[in-house]
């Protein structure tokens, strides 16, 4: 059974999954990702760590159906060596920063989805993490950068820190702009996106 962070709450093993791909102050250092209904990026992870914990590829989508207000369905599948994970959250505002999770699905590879009750759990209202105040983000201008999708023009963000970042962004991208990410040993690149055409893994419903 696929498990990834397994000692985690249902949001936190989310918010994880998303981290491993998109840093939390780097996004922010960025820009608000463009949550378009349809819209979809994947991800593949080369090098660093290679356990249950950390998955291989990541695919995020928000997906139909779509609504009037801030609300949308956003998707995280990722594979580990162990297997698949979904995870589908209804939030409110960014999905990176989510201001409020009204209903949560997961879905081990092979097996049924299940609805994750948020009230019994206690993280129904969950406020944005604060940003760590202590990361500095130098940008450089856009350069030319190659990865499995395709060729872009992407501005270099760099965190010159104890854990030093580099990554390349293009509003080219769906999503978060996210061409590719180096870090430590690990890198992150992206292997395809799109602005339209994203579908659920789990099934939402109406959302209502």
């Amino acid at each position: 059974m696929a498990k990834g962070p397994s000692a985690n709450e249902p949001d936190d093993e989310f918010r994880l999954m998303v981290s491993h791909v998109v840093p939390p102050e780097m996004q922010a250092a960025w820009g608000a990702p463009d949550t378009t209904v349809g819209s979809w990026a994947e991800y593949q992870l080369v090098g660093g760590p290679t356990d249950e914990q950390h998955p291989l590829r990541v695919r995020f989508a928000v997906v139909p159906p779509s609504f009037k207000d801030d609300r949308l369905w956003f998707e995280v599948r990722a594979n580990y060596i162990v297997g698949g994970l979904t995870i589908l959250g209804l939030f409110r505002g960014d999905p990176t920063q989510p201001k409020r999770i009204e209903r949560l699905l997961l879905k081990h590879a092979g097996q049924a989805a299940l609805e994750i009750p948020l009230l019994g759990l206690g993280i129904e209202v969950v406020l944005p993490r604060p940003l760590r105040s202590d990361v500095k983000i130098k940008r450089s201008p856009a350069e030319t950068v190659e990865v499995p999708a395709g060729k872009f023009r992407a501005e270099r963000l760099v965190h010159a820190g104890s854990l030093p970042e580099t990554a390349w962004y293009s509003h080219d991208v769906p999503l978060f702009g996210l061409v590719k990410i180096e870090r430590g040993r690990q890198t992150v690149v992206l292997v395809g996106s799109g602005r339209a055409g994203a579908t659920p893994d789990i099934d939402p419903g109406s959302g209502e």
